[in-house]
């Protein structure tokens, strides 16, 4: 009574996996494990560009508030090198800068290397037309941040671009 039981154990040839079945087993998870791999590296990827996009940001809103609370002067109120140039009714239509490296606050450094952040500007100021206008008190500045600060702008990972109006003292 006691051998009925315990379960049959079958003998036919035709009952278990055969190697064939395993290795496409085998091939099918490893080419899923693969493509949730890759999807993960280009997710940590795409996470670390938005990241650094939103430090762009931020640093080009203080670049523009420094300018704001300082157009003339090269530095900030709180003595800070700034990285846009002096606005004046002087200054003609500039060509776009040479790149000026910034850190990861907006210190300006001496080259590119160490740099986080690459800067990058054009300032247009009003036309001989516009005296009597509003517009003749007003200069357009575009700047552009990209980073990593030591590649050229035409191979950076990512950029960070603003046009704006800007009153000339």
């Amino acid at each position: 009574m006691v051998t009925a039981l315990l379960p049959r154990i079958s003998s036919r040839p035709g009952s278990a996996f055969s190697l064939l079945e395993v290795v496409l087993c085998l091939g099918l998870v490893s080419f899923c494990l693969l493509a949730l791999l890759g999807l993960l590296i280009a997710g940590i990827s795409q996470g670390q560009n938005a990241a650094q996009s939103v430090r762009a940001s931020h640093l080009m809103s203080k670049l523009v508030a420094w300018r704001a609370a300082s157009p003339a002067g090269l530095q900030a109120a709180d003595g800070s090198v700034l990285a846009l140039p002096p606005l004046t009714t002087a200054a003609d239509s500039m060509s776009p800068s040479s790149p000026i490296y910034l850190g990861q606050d907006g210190e300006v450094l001496p080259s590119a290397e160490g740099a986080v952040f690459q800067l990058n500007y054009r300032v247009v100021m009003p036309g001989a037309g516009d005296v009597n206008t509003a517009a003749a008190r007003l200069c357009k500045v575009w700047a552009v941040l990209s980073w990593p600060g030591a590649a050229p702008l035409e191979r950076a990972k990512g950029t960070y671009e603003i046009t704006y109006f800007h009153p000339i003292p």
